[in-house]
């Protein structure tokens, strides 16, 4: 799931939520430097899989990339805004 730039279409923040028989992993791109995981999403989603798990977790905007279009603060609260968007099934939203 990514959310987009409305001007340019690139990705400002984008996030993977897969479910795989090794656990629940979470890629982050877009927000920082370099894709990364997010551990703690992947632990609330373990708990339970489902877009609610991650409702209030937040993520720090420490090392997150900041411009123009988006502070790292922003970015932060899109990590959550996209993950819970991934989580959700398929048809399901």
């Amino acid at each position: 799931m990514k959310f987009a730039n409305p001007a340019s279409g690139y990705v400002m923040v984008g996030s993977f939520v897969a479910e795989t028989v090794g656990g629940i992993r979470i890629a982050i791109n877009g927000a920082g430097p370099c894709a990364f995981r997010w551990a703690e999403g992947e632990k609330a989603l373990a708990a339970k899989f489902a877009a609610a798990s991650v409702e209030g977790l937040k993520h720090k905007a420490d090392g997150l990339n900041s411009d123009i279009h988006a502070s790292a603060e922003y970015r932060a609260h899109l990590i959550t805004v996209t993950t819970k968007r991934a989580a959700v099934p398929e048809g399901a939203a």
